[in-house]
Formats: C-alpha cells, sequence, structure tokens
C-alpha cells in the first residue's frame, strides 16, 4: 500500500502522458502505460498472488469498445463473453491498467494485442465470433460500462463491499448552453443514471424481508459525495475526516496530491467505509467506532 501511495502522491501521468503520446511513434494509452512502470515494473497477470484464504484476487476490469461489453483480467482469466476467454494471461500489468484507466477521449482506446492463438472455447455465443475480435482488441477504462465493477463478483459473493469514488455530478442552477459543455454535462448525466440505477439494484437486493439466500445479500455502500454522519452505524460514525467537505471537489485525474489533500482523501474514504459497513454488515455491527482516524503515510 505505502508505494502506491506514495506513487499517486508524487506523480502526475496524465499530461505528461498526452503530451509525450503526441508524436508520429507513441500514444497516449502507451505512454500512459510506460507510466506505471515507476511502480510496477516488468510484473505480468502471471505474477499477482494465487488467490486464497486471506488472499484477495485481484479483477482489472475494462470496456471492450468494439462490441459494447466488459472484458477482464485477472491470473486466472483474460475474458469477454462475447469473445472467450484467455487462460493463464501474462499481459503486463502496466497495459492492463493502463487500460482499465483509459478514459475517453485523452487516453482510449488502448490498442490491445490479444494474439489468435491463446483462446480457449468460451460460451457457445463467443465460439463462432468473427477472427478479426480477437486481433487487437480496443479497450478503454471499465467504468464506461460497468463504473462499480460489481459484474465479475455480484452474482457469487453473498457479501458486497461497495466503494464508489467516481465523479460526483455537481448541481448548477445555469446549466451551459454552449453545445460541448452541455453535450459535456448531458454524457454525464446518462452516467449518473446509470449509477443511480445500479445503487437502487443493490438496495433492493440488501433488503431485510428478502428471505431467499439465492437473492438476498448484505451490501454496504459508500461514495466519495457525503458525510461519514449520514450513516447510523450502533456505537456512532467514525470522526468526520477534516476537509471532508472538499474531498469530493478534487478532479478526478492522474495527478500528484499535496499532503493535506492526499490526507482529507485518505481519512475521509476511511470514516465514510467504516461508518457503512458497521451500519449495514450484520458482522461488524457490534464493533466500536475507532476514536481517531489513521493518518495518511508520508
Amino acid at each position: 500500500m505505502l508505494p502506491l501511495m506514495r506513487f499517486c502522491r508524487e506523480h502526475t501521468i496524465d499530461l505528461p502522458s498526452f503530451v509525450r503520446g503526441i508524436g508520429p511513434f507513441s500514444s497516449a494509452p502507451r505512454e500512459l502505460a510506460r507510466s506505471y512502470r515507476r511502480i510496477l515494473g516488468a510484473a505480468t497477470l502471471a505474477d499477482l498472488p494465487e488467490p486464497g484464504p486471506g488472499v484477495p484476487e485481484f479483477i482489472f476490469n475494462t470496456t471492450n469498445m468494439e462490441q459494447n461489453t466488459r472484458f477482464s483480467f485477472s491470473k486466472r482469466e483474460a475474458y469477454d463473453r462475447s469473445v472467450g476467454t484467455i487462460c493463464s494471461p501474462r499481459f503486463p500489468l502496466t497495459e492492463v491498467i493502463a487500460a482499465s484507466s483509459a478514459f475517453p477521449p485523452i487516453f482510449a482506446p488502448f490498442e490491445f494485442d490479444m494474439g489468435q492463438d491463446d483462446w480457449a472455447p468460451g460460451h457457445q455465443w463467443a465460439d463462432d465470433v468473427d477472427a478479426s475480435y480477437r486481433g487487437r482488441i480496443a479497450l478503454a477504462d471499465g467504468g464506461i460500462y460497468d463504473n462499480m465493477g460489481l459484474e465479475p463478483i455480484w452474482k457469487e459473493r453473498s457479501i458486497l463491499l461497495v466503494s464508489n469514488a467516481g465523479d460526483p455530478f455537481p448541481d448548477d442552477d445555469t446549466p451551459p448552453h454552449q453545445w460541448f459543455s452541455q453535450m459535456r454535462r448531458v454524457i454525464r448525466m446518462m452516467h449518473r443514471q446509470a449509477e443511480n440505477n445500479r445503487k437502487r439494484w443493490l438496495i433492493e437486493r440488501s433488503r431485510p424481508d428478502i428471505t431467499s439466500a439465492a437473492y438476498r445479500q448484505h451490501v454496504a455502500l459508500w461514495q466519495i459525495e457525503g458525510s461519514a454522519r449520514s450513516y447510523n452505524p450502533p456505537g456512532g460514525a467514525a470522526p468526520v475526516a477534516p476537509g471532508a467537505s472538499d474531498a469530493a471537489k478534487h478532479e478526478v485525474r492522474l495527478k500528484a496530491l499535496e499532503f493535506d489533500e492526499a490526507e482529507a482523501l485518505f481519512q475521509h474514504g476511511y470514516s465514510m467505509a467504516d461508518a457503512a459497513v458497521r451500519t449495514w454488515w450484520p458482522a461488524m455491527r457490534e464493533k466500536s467506532p475507532p476514536s481517531a482516524l489513521p493518518r495518511c503515510p508520508v
């Protein structure tokens, strides 16, 4: 965790990657992948830890721009239900993470070279897919298709802990009339509508009157907007982080953070997660709230 936090605090990689990618022999997505080498080196998906008791499974989601589907990467497989499966992939983590964070229009699409000979038989509707969809695949940020990253797990888990740090949608009593700004706001509105539908679905599945184990799930949802005081956990909420009211105002960028900004985000996320989990997850309701928030590592 410390190397990752240090990387996020010390390195701005979005604008430099864009500028370096303007030349004829590179691209912004490829330069973004090179930027991740500072923390990931030459690691591949095969270097991820083997999932098991106490060891999480890491799944990286992208959006398949060619078919409007989810393309996911893990240690076990690279997978798209409409295209097929590559077993035990060895793709560089720098490229996988760059593809998963390649948000349009600057960093997408990320042209990912999958190779034609590595595909295992997939679902029946993937077995007959045209070979052109299994060569170089255009991928983009996974949040375009599934903003909360729930599809790989929601059918298989009875407990869902959902953190939504997506771009907040601000109220505006004078919405823009200029066409570009207006279109940007409309796209954000459509994105927010999909996000709201997913949140309603999560709340519906966690209703206490659902008795069927096949449908009932324990869900704790928190997001960058709001305050820990909006929850009502037994024993009270965690302390509200200093600067929490400004946490949602930070730009969603791959940009270095000042220490005060990083600590505000770190503590705000901690207090929101603590309040949400102790409110909605039965096994945690008897836990006492922390008396103080942890400090952001230097």
